[in-house]
């Protein structure tokens, strides 16, 4: 399922990741934007049992740089295409 964003939302990817031949019970996301949509979602997917934001893309260096300060396992990339061949 890929959720279409706009110049005014973010991108949001969930995918589930298959580690060592077996499915994982946590649904992951990877988000493309985070001006101000994009902390929103990531707070709904959060608080949702079973899922995780696990990647941010935008081009807003400054941005990543305080998110991953509050978020250090997150993570981030100027590249949208990243986090579409990321493992995320």
């Amino acid at each position: 399922m890929l959720i279409q964003g706009s110049i005014h939302s973010p991108l949001i990817i969930p995918v589930r990741k298959c580690k060592d031949r077996t499915m994982t019970n946590e649904l992951r996301f990877g988000i493309a934007g985070w001006g101000y949509w994009g902390p929103k979602i990531a707070r709904n997917i959060n608080s949702l049992p079973g899922t995780t934001v696990s990647m941010v893309a935008d081009t807003d260096l400054h941005g990543l740089a305080s998110l991953k300060i509050g978020q250090p396992g997150l993570r981030t990339t100027t590249d949208v295409s990243e986090l579409f061949t990321s493992d995320i």
